[in-house]
């Protein structure tokens, strides 16, 4: 019998637990906004716990695939459901990474103990930029 080590790793889609949540919600756009909204509905001065942050990462980099990959889809959802405007959903995206990487958030000091901190920064700062990018 095989041990199963779980999935860690610098990339948004790189452990178990954002791997999970695509699959059980085919990272669509309900799933994206509502793991957007979550990780800023935590406040400043309130503990954020790292599995919310990983998925809003994840939920983060879905936003660029859909964008980038299947804009008509995105802007059709979106005038469908609900009257939230792409750029809205942007900034959030924005809003909601600079909050995982702050004090008060558990992923942020997982990966402070790591040797990947930097790299795993970087790659924040990488899907930061990809997102500034949509407009």
């Amino acid at each position: 019998r095989k041990n199963k080590m779980g999935a860690w790793g610098i990339g948004p889609f790189e452990n178990d637990t954002a791997l999970d949540w695509a699959g059980e919600t085919d990272a669509d756009l309900p799933a994206i906004e509502h793991a957007i909204n979550e990780v800023l509905e935590t406040k400043p001065n309130e503990y954020l716990d790292s599995d919310v942050g990983i998925i809003g990462i994840a939920a983060c980099q879905s936003l660029v695939y859909y964008k980038n990959k299947k804009p008509g889809f995105i802007s059709k959802w979106l005038g469908k459901n609900k009257p939230v405007p792409i750029e809205a959903l942007i900034t959030n995206a924005i809003k909601a990474i600079d909050r995982i990487q702050s004090n008060n958030s558990e992923l942020y000091e997982l990966w402070q103990e790591s040797d990947e901190f930097e790299n795993w920064c970087q790659t924040n700062k990488d899907l930061k930029e990809k997102i500034n990018n949509l407009n």
